[in-house]
């Protein structure tokens, strides 16, 4: 499967076309990606808003590529809403172009958090890979290496920072949830 055409390649060469199109592509997924998760929860932009304790009308903003001013904080407070985790990482441009190609609803969208998920990393079995959903009909040689390394039962064990109890909080309370700790 051809993911660009050579003469897309060669554009991408030149500096400002590159950074022109990362930007838009960046912002257009990431837009598409808060779409799709917020509809796969079958929630409304304002019903969105009150979750994340924002306006109707920022959720609109967020939801515009155009708009694209996210802020970190504003994307961890989207997470937290989701019940996902938010990985901000820089990556090599073909690892780029391959996460960020298929736009769809499907693709975008993530499963919430939960503890049976977690069931495999706590096992001793054989070795796993910790990778995003695959891309279907794209299993090439250039796919494989832009998942990453196997984690192996030695490399498993995650030593974890601990938890800012007071930013949890604050998160649920903006989401108006009753929380307690224990």
């Amino acid at each position: 499967m051809r993911l660009i055409t050579d003469t897309f390649a060669n554009q991408l060469t030149d500096d400002e076309a590159r950074d022109a199109f990362t930007s838009a592509q960046l912002r257009t997924f990431i837009t598409q990606q808060i779409r799709a998760i917020r509809n796969q929860r079958g929630w409304s932009q304002e019903e969105f808003g009150e979750l994340l304790g924002k306006p109707q009308s920022a959720i609109s903003r967020l939801e515009d590529r155009d708009y694209g001013r996210y802020t970190l904080q504003t994307l961890l407070e989207i997470a937290t809403t989701y019940k996902l985790g938010l990985v901000v990482e820089f990556v090599e441009y073909q690892n780029f172009l391959w996460r960020t190609h298929d736009m769809s609803a499907g693709a975008l969208q993530r499963t919430e958090f939960s503890r049976e998920a977690l069931d495999p990393l706590c096992s001793d079995g054989p070795a796993m890979r910790v990778v995003p959903k695959p891309i279907a009909g794209t299993v090439t040689e250039a796919s494989e290496a832009a998942r990453g390394p196997e984690i192996t039962k030695a490399d498993a064990t995650i030593d974890q920072p601990p938890i800012n109890r007071g930013a949890a909080k604050r998160a649920k309370a903006a989401r108006g949830l009753e929380y307690a700790l224990s």
